[in-house]
């Protein structure tokens, strides 16, 4: 026997076939079948039928069956096939309003971190510019400064702060898909860091790895180093270092960023990279989404994302994605 399955939703369409049937022939057939909306078999020729898949809300879709002898088709057969189909059905539904209702939960979670994270900078800024533009006051030049300086970080944390939250709403593991070129990894941690140097202004850099080319996506990776090296210095005491290693091990890129701040505790590890968790031992500014989005990146590149504890205090962030080296002997010989 060979066979077709049909189904109804969300349109016509043959889920499976012998690959000696054609779906044009028998699209026709079964039409015609599904307008009528028979609920029996019914037999075009000796060789030929359709058998109804039957579901809980009525038939959704047609079996065809052709006979190479004359053997009968068992119609047990076609009602395991409509259960087996149902439930598939039934599973795939389920996981669309399992995903309706995350990104329902994602979307007032975003709204909660909205309006607590994105309101204190705006405060901020609202009350220096106030106090900076009231004719009536008569502040000394160094106060003037000191607000207009507060301006200007509350403005930089708050364009963080959107950059993070649209970033997150528009990426997806689904839809993120890398755009990969040659690049050289000091210039991408170059860009990154010139992207912070607000935040890290405090932090001595350390950049230690061999020169290499890797096939990476510019972007993307650009924004993991720069979302790694701005949380190693929220998370740092003022004045301390940041080290950054590259290197290539077994087909793989890997960048390590470490700090020598508070460390990550035990039970924080794997939740530290859920999108606007943020630990409660340490309080600092932020809408806890860029480890989140990281996470994303590495994963969109088949990689890994991991901390570990430094020896002496602190955290290494440690990033690995399989990638391309060019070998690059030939040129510097």
């Amino acid at each position: 026997m060979r066979a077709q399955v049909w189904l109804f939703s969300p349109q016509l369409h043959c889920l499976a076939t012998h690959q000696k049937l054609s779906e044009v022939t028998y699209r026709p057939l079964i039409e015609r079948f599904s307008r009528r909306q028979q609920q029996h078999i019914e037999y075009l020729s000796p060789s030929l039928s359709l058998h109804p898949l039957d579901g809980q809300s009525g038939m959704f879709g047609v079996l065809l069956i052709e006979a190479l002898s004359e053997q009968v088709f068992n119609p047990i057969l076609s009602t395991l096939i409509s259960l087996s189909l149902a439930r598939s059905e039934a599973n795939i539904a389920l996981a669309a309003a399992k995903e309706a209702n995350q990104l329902e939960q994602m979307r007032n979670t975003l709204l909660a971190a909205v309006s607590h994270d994105l309101k204190t900078p705006l405060g901020s800024i609202i009350g220096s510019a106030t106090t900076l533009s009231d004719t009536s006051l008569r502040l000394p030049e160094q106060t003037q400064q000191e607000l207009l300086q507060s301006i200007a970080e509350e403005g930089y944390s708050l364009n963080r702060s959107l950059t993070k939250l649209l970033d997150i709403s528009r990426y997806s593991i689904k839809t993120l898909i890398p755009k990969c070129d040659w690049v050289e990894p000091e210039e991408v941690i170059g860009s990154a860091i010139k992207r912070v140097e607000q935040v890290i202004k405090s932090h001595p850099i350390n950049l230690c790895g061999d020169t290499i080319l890797v096939s990476l996506d510019y972007t993307l990776i650009e924004q993991i180093i720069a979302n790694l090296v701005e949380n190693a210095a929220k998370y740092s005491p003022v004045g301390s270092e940041i080290d950054i290693q590259t290197n290539y091990r077994r087909g793989h890129f890997i960048i390590e960023i470490a700090d020598r701040g508070c460390g990550v505790a035990p039970e924080d590890r794997l939740r530290i990279f859920e999108r606007f968790y943020r630990s409660d031992q340490v309080k600092v500014k932020g809408t806890g989404l860029g480890l989140a989005i990281c996470q994303l990146i590495v994963a969109a590149h088949n990689g890994e994302i991991s901390v570990l504890s430094r020896t002496g205090g602190g955290s290494i962030f440690v990033v690995k994605i399989p990638c391309e080296k060019y070998e690059l002997t030939d040129i510097y010989e």
